[in-house]
């Protein structure tokens, strides 16, 4: 399994620390010592960044939601209101964003026909078997 960002990290710092005595016997490691030792605190204040913005983010998601909520309720009694002052039938809620209530037909619905239909065919059925029996 791959070393975690912390553990490379430590494993740097800990070989910068435990190298610095010996830079003096070896003068072509100190570039490379002072880039290791400079990238790696790069590196760290980059986490502790992105630590903060993950943190921020959380917070403004949780501040987006509530807004949302309220703003989502507050949307609602506006479009109450408007319907209220125009009329819910009014075509020019369209304008608004607001679909108009229109009106439905007087009608029986498909499923109550139905039913009216089974109904009045059983009825039918039953006089004709008590027609025959007579």
């Amino acid at each position: 399994m791959p070393d975690s960002f912390a553990e490379k990290t430590q494993r740097w710092v800990t070989l910068c620390a435990n190298t610095e005595p010996m830079l003096g016997e070896m003068p072509a490691a100190q570039e490379l010592h002072g880039k290791v030792k400079a990238a790696t605190v790069e590196l760290v204040h980059m986490a502790d960044r992105i630590q903060e913005l993950e943190g921020l983010a959380h917070t403004l998601t949780v501040q987006r939601r509530s807004l949302l909520a309220e703003t989502s309720e507050d949307a609602l009694r506006l479009k109450a209101h408007l319907q209220a002052y125009l009329g819910r039938r009014n075509p020019e809620l369209v304008r608004l964003g607001i679909r108009p209530v229109t009106r439905r037909k007087n009608g029986t619905s498909a499923k109550a026909k139905a039913a009216a239909e089974a109904k009045a065919a059983a009825k039918a059925s039953e006089a004709q078997s008590v027609n025959a029996e007579a």
